[in-house]
């Protein structure tokens, strides 16, 4: 599992990429062997946080609807509770970090936004919250390309979230993210997840071919 961090994990981005997850999931799930697409600690969303935005909103209805949007994204996490005064990303949730490891929760979906809406993890020394959204689809590796680009895909995903969100409003898949994000280096990455699904979408060899 890989945790990414983001000084831009307010209620708008945090929308947002929801969203944009939402669209890119076939195209992951596409390049994931078949021990991850059928595993309950990695399952696609099964839920939706009602993302309406078309972008041509007044300040006053664009924010009403990031703000219902948010509200729907920490209770679908959440699992038993909508925001309060006791409920937000100030405190710990009450089952704690896993959830109680309840998996019919949203907490263990392929990607995990618990981290990133609740206090998982203690204050730094600056009392700064250290809050991350958790990618827990990528089959297990020492392979250290493997590694790598798996880290310049989720970390291209969050820039572009930082920076173009209204790009996510247009269709958009995995290619865009990453040409956007990448513009002098994108052909290599782009070739990699191309190659990544023409091994994992095969009805022979989908499963963890050379993992290690």
């Amino acid at each position: 599992h890989c945790h990414i961090n983001s000084s831009e994990f307010n209620k708008e981005s945090l929308v947002f990429l929801f969203y944009l997850l939402e669209k890119l999931q076939k195209e992951i799930f596409e390049i994931i062997p078949l021990s991850r697409k059928e595993n309950w600690a990695c399952k696609r969303f099964d839920k939706t946080i009602g993302f309406n935005i078309k972008g041509n909103e007044g300040f006053d209805e664009y924010k009403m609807k990031i703000d219902v949007c948010y509200d729907n994204l920490f209770y679908i996490y959440h699992g038993s509770s909508k925001i309060d005064k006791l409920h937000n990303k100030k405190y710990k949730h009450e089952r704690g970090p896993k959830v109680g490891y309840d998996r019919k929760k949203m907490r263990y979906s392929w990607v995990n936004f618990v981290p990133a809406l609740t206090k998982c993890r203690e204050h730094d020394f600056y009392n700064n919250g250290i809050y991350t959204i958790e990618f827990r689809c990528h089959e297990g590796t020492f392979n250290f390309e493997k590694i790598k680009n798996w880290i310049l895909i989720l970390m291209g995903i969050m820039h572009y979230v930082e920076n173009n969100k209204n790009g996510i409003l247009n269709n958009i898949k995995l290619t865009d993210i990453i040409k956007y994000s990448y513009p002098k280096t994108y052909e290599y990455l782009i070739k990699y997840i191309q190659e990544r699904k023409s091994i994992y979408n095969k009805s022979i060899g989908n499963n963890d071919i050379n993992s290690c």
